[in-house]
């Protein structure tokens, strides 16, 4: 019940603030196709990146180079929530959609975050390379005999 609150409270909230705008600034068609903009652009990125990530996933998937599938699904869901926020109407919601779409320090802060969230997986030590010598020397059984008979 109180998430549900938050977002009836926060449509008001965004409602005011254009409407607040629109009678300050005289800009009432302005406003809402500013807002019908940000939608259709959010559409658009939507769509568009969809594509460059299934061309991506399937490139990596043919052996076209190292697949890191994670880094590119997040850089897809970076987009889209970006492109969804952007179709919501209001003020804010256009803010933090853009931001997401525009700041890199922004990609690369949430990288960092997902990077060090992510647990590795234990890394084997790398096998000693044959050096090519040879070493002469006797091998000699130490288990007791009884047990080979």
């Amino acid at each position: 019940m109180p998430i549900f609150a938050f977002f009836v409270l926060f449509f008001f909230l965004e409602l005011f603030l254009m409407v607040m705008t629109a009678i300050e600034y005289d800009w009432g068609w302005g406003v809402f196709g500013f807002e019908v903009a940000t939608a259709i652009l959010g559409v658009v990125l939507i769509r568009h990146n969809q594509e460059l990530t299934m061309r991506e996933m399937f490139r990596q998937t043919a052996g076209h180079g190292k697949p890191n599938l994670s880094l590119t699904l997040f850089k897809s869901a970076r987009v889209t929530i970006g492109g969804i926020l952007l179709i919501l109407p209001g003020f804010i919601t256009d803010s933090i959609g853009a931001a997401l779409l525009i700041l890199p320090g922004l990609h690369s802060f949430l990288l960092g975050l997902l990077k060090s969230a992510t647990p590795r997986p234990p890394q084997k030590p790398p096998k000693p390379e044959a050096s090519g010598r040879i070493i002469e020397g006797e091998v000699e059984d130490t288990r007791d005999n009884s047990e080979n008979r």
